[in-house]
């Protein structure tokens, strides 16, 4: 009987030890127990939150995929206001174990970071969280950046924005460059609506006018005016009025095109976070983007379909400088319907239009803040539609595409 009580009274005390450690104790860790390193750090926590950071540090060195020590870090980095290294805690633990409730945490370091579009693109994705405590903090920040409120480093909302979209890419399979810039200014009439204007051009390095004309791109210059709604996250709908200007001197079209065009489109996926360090680091986190438009357009007298998927992971960061590889999946339809205009001169359908595209790539992104992005491309594809294919043309076709992208809203 006594060797049982001695031997339970020695756990005992073994316990409140563990429970209630020594201020000192947490100068030097040397345990290699995870559950009692993670018993006195929670025990420290509560008295003395910076003496706690040894025995997590001290956990994840034991063991990298613990959960509970990268959250705990997190929390403790954030009180302490060291918000890089709250970040990438986690960061960590949300790639651990996804919780609705470490992405909130981020946005919000993300904002004391004074990095506003990842955070709020974060607040986005947390409104439609299946949690309503989750959602109601998302929803209220966003609310509270729609009414010009900011907080947390977060600058308010600005009724007149400015995006600049290029993306100049040469493509092997026809042997030429295509440039595309697009300039848009706006004005928010509310949360939903906005009002814009907009320039565009559209152009090629292979395209030729003449008796026979030879077109591989629009070559058009575009002004337009238009309204847009953003009904929810990612998705919004677009009604735009312009014209289009022939630059390339066709003499099989009007040098001035009505351009009216209408269309949804839908963008969402899972984004690496990301943190400002000097050293290199190998993350591997995943990376899902999901685009597609479903548009009617006057000028090719057409409805289009596209949709794009690209799952992948972040796998280089040092300093500003990050690299992604991803898969890709490309699909494009048209309808050869016209709902705009009740024209009997429908235009057929067309082959490029019409194609499944399966392939790998890369992203360098040489400084997060300048929205510069060089991205290369290994795609292999079909023509859908072979029987619009021209005579000789294999239904089959690899391509090699290297892309340079410029992409900021100011």
């Amino acid at each position: 009987m006594f060797q049982v009580l001695r031997k339970y009274s020695l756990h005992l005390i073994t316990f409140v030890i563990l429970l209630f450690p020594r201020p000192g104790d947490s100068q030097t860790i040397t345990d290699t127990s995870v559950f009692s390193l993670l018993t006195r750090g929670y025990a420290t926590m509560r008295v003395d939150p910076p003496m706690a950071v040894p025995y997590f540090q001290r956990v994840i060195e034991l063991d990298s995929t613990n959960f509970q020590a990268h959250a705990a870090l997190g929390y403790l980095y954030h009180s302490l206001k060291d918000y890089p290294n709250a970040l990438k805690e986690f960061s960590a633990a949300d790639h651990l174990q996804p919780s609705d409730t470490l992405k909130l945490q981020m946005a919000y370091t993300l904002m004391s970071l004074g990095q506003d579009t990842a955070a709020y693109s974060l607040f986005d994705r947390l409104a439609a969280s299946p949690y309503p405590d989750i959602r109601m903090s998302a929803s209220d920040q966003l609310k509270f950046k729609s009414s010009g409120g900011g907080g947390g480093g977060a600058a308010p909302a600005k009724p007149w924005w400015t995006r600049i979209y290029s993306a100049d890419y040469f493509d092997t399979r026809w042997q030429s460059t295509f440039i595309y810039l697009t300039a848009e200014e706006g004005y928010r009439l509310n949360r939903i609506l906005s009002a814009y204007a907009v320039v565009s051009l559209s152009t090629d390095t292979k395209s030729s006018a003449g008796t026979v004309p030879q077109i591989f791109s629009d070559n058009s210059l575009m002004f337009g005016v238009g309204v847009r709604a953003q009904l929810f996250t990612g998705f919004s709908v677009s009604a735009q009025e312009g014209a289009a200007l022939d630059i390339i001197g066709r003499k099989d079209i009007n040098f001035v095109r009505n351009d009216f065009r209408f269309y949804l489109t839908y963008g969402n996926g899972i984004y690496a976070p990301y943190t400002d360090h000097p050293d290199v680091r190998f993350p591997f986190y995943p990376i899902l983007d999901l685009y597609s438009s479903l548009g009617a357009y006057s000028k090719y007298k057409n409805t289009i379909g596209y949709l794009q998927l690209k799952a992948g992971a972040r796998v280089l960061e040092v300093s500003k400088t990050v690299m992604d590889v991803y898969g890709k999946l490309n699909f494009a339809r048209d309808w050869a319907v016209n709902i705009l205009v009740n024209d009997p001169s429908i235009k057929a359908k067309e082959y490029y239009n019409n194609i499944n595209e399966w392939g790998l790539g890369c992203r360098l992104t040489p400084n997060v803040d300048w929205g510069v992005y060089l991205d290369a491309e290994f795609l292999r594809g079909i023509y859908s539609h072979q029987d619009l294919l021209p005579a000789g043309r294999d239904p089959y076709y690899t391509s090699y595409r290297f892309f340079l992208i410029f992409d900021r809203t100011f």
